[in-house]
């Protein structure tokens, strides 16, 4: 909101005869104080309490914005075995709609954001439409998704055809790519059609912001990087800006060479248990 007022000003030096009034409009601007934040961290395979911790702690020494950080979790932790058997998902999905839905009606004035790590990302993208969608019961009239404003995925595990929703459902979707992080490769020959190696590649199109760092599966969960790349950008201070890939590695060249993995596994079980 601005106001003006008027500030009469008369010069040092002037004559008994006449008198200088020089009339300036001062335009003072009332910044308005930036709306609280909800944060939700959507932890991976055993890691939920761990980065909770470096999260919080990041936010010790950040007071731009009051902020209120909540951890989901499911019914028990995730493993190696859900990744690649998944018939337990179904309630870790269960558990990420009904904790958002809950904790957003205790917040009501607050705006949401959700940071996403490794096989996390992957449930929050299977059932963030129907979570954008779901009336808001705090604010008659509106839905979740009018108070989503950004996204943060860490050494994601995300399938690239879901970018588009989620990039729908809130004001900006960020994929912090990790150039050491094997995991989202690994998780792709796993489960080519479950996964993909966005983690490590990047999504490569325009609905999501791929920043790349020299990170690992581990390290972008750590407090250097949460406190100068993914706080400043929840805050609205800035965005790191992306940086593209070193080298000659293309993501082309990993996709075809996990094709041929497949291909030849599907071989070999078939040459041994039908011949």
């Amino acid at each position: 909101m601005a106001t003006e007022k008027e500030i009469k000003l008369l010069p040092e030096f002037a004559s008994d005869e006449m008198h200088e009034v020089s009339v300036f409009t001062e335009v003072v601007i009332d910044v308005p104080e930036p709306d609280p934040l909800l944060v939700f961290l959507v932890p991976g395979i055993r890691t939920d309490s761990l980065w909770a911790h470096h999260f919080r702690s990041a936010t010790k020494s950040w007071s731009q914005r009051t902020l209120e950080v909540r951890t989901i979790s499911g019914y028990t932790r995730l493993s190696s075995f859900d990744l690649l058997l998944r018939f337990r998902l179904k309630s870790f999905r269960s558990a990420i709609k009904e904790q958002v839905v809950d904790v957003c009606e205790k917040f009501p004035s607050h705006k949401v954001s959700f940071v996403c790590h490794s096989m996390g990302s992957s449930l929050f993208a299977e059932v963030i439409e129907d979570v954008s969608s779901i009336s808001d019961q705090s604010n008659p009239g509106h839905i979740l998704g009018q108070r989503f404003e950004n996204i943060v995925f860490l050494g994601s595990t995300c399938l690239r055809r879901r970018s588009r929703e989620i990039s729908g459902c809130c004001i900006s979707f960020v994929n912090d790519v990790g150039t050491k992080d094997v995991f989202p490769w690994l998780a792709t020959i796993a489960r080519p059609l479950s996964y993909d190696d966005v983690g490590r590649f990047g999504f490569r199109n325009g609905y999501a912001i791929d920043r790349f760092f020299p990170n690992n599966h581990t390290s972008c969960t750590q407090e250097h990087h949460l406190i100068h790349s993914v706080l400043p950008f929840l805050s609205g201070d800035y965005l790191v800006e992306p940086v593209p890939p070193k080298g000659s590695i293309h993501l082309t060249r990993y996709t075809y060479a996990r094709r041929a993995i497949w291909m030849l596994t599907i071989l070999a079980i078939f040459y041994y248990v039908v011949l």
